[in-house]
């Protein structure tokens, strides 16, 4: 919505339109706070220190949300009508813009790593290990229920790196379709929703190009 956000582990964060100019909030708690999300009339941050989050109508002036029953939350995500938080093993999801807050436990969900992770593509919501599970992801197109995983599945990549390795990690998407998925390691990408991936590897040493003379100038 045009609000750029910093946050920190404390009792504020700073806020920018321009990301050069940054302006002080007073936040309701102190802990660390992680992520937010626009509802299309409030925003919403999480932070993982406890199960609190706090909500403003103007990104300036704000006030405790209602009680995350996940324990806290890494990523926050808006779509379908619900802001969603995934915790580990569990999930919680808020049809009133985080006054109050409906906890589950992801079914079958067999990775070893934490769901921390969470985006909304614009038909669905994607949630990524943030561990070392051999799951990649799970997806949800109501944000409040059912959780299929994605196990190590190919995707379309360089030749000899073509399966989703491990966890998902971070994720990020324009909300129309595009999502990137990023690790330790490696980066995905889909145009469809999740649905397919494009792979790339990790930086190899052997590609260099050759600039101003220098052959060692990584690509």
């Amino acid at each position: 919505n045009g609000v750029l956000f910093g946050f920190f582990y404390g009792d504020h964060c700073y806020t920018s339109s321009d990301c050069s100019t940054w302006t002080l909030r007073t936040l309701p708690s102190t802990q660390s706070w992680r992520d937010v999300a626009w509802t299309g009339t409030k925003y919403v941050v999480v932070g993982t220190a406890s199960n609190a989050c706090a909500v403003s109508v103007d990104a300036q002036s704000w006030v405790a949300g209602g009680s995350i029953g996940a324990g806290g939350a890494y990523s926050i995500a808006y779509g379908a009508g619900k802001l969603v938080v995934a915790y580990s093993t569990n999930f919680s999801y808020s049809s009133d813009h985080g006054a109050t807050w409906t906890t589950s436990t992801f079914p079958t969900m067999t990775a070893t790593g934490s769901y921390d992770n969470i985006v909304w593509t614009g038909t669905k919501f994607i949630v990524s290990s943030n561990g070392s599970g051999a799951i990649a992801y799970a997806t949800s197109t109501t944000g409040d229920g059912y959780w299929p995983e994605v196990a190590n599945t190919a995707v379309g990549g360089q030749v000899g790196d073509s399966t989703l390795h491990g966890q998902g990690g971070n994720l990020i998407s324009d909300g129309n379709g595009t999502v990137v998925m990023m690790n330790y390691s490696y980066r995905f990408m889909s145009a469809n929703h999740g649905t397919t991936w494009l792979c790339f590897n990790r930086f190899v040493a052997s590609l260099q190009s050759k600039l101003a003379g220098n052959t060692t100038k990584a690509v």
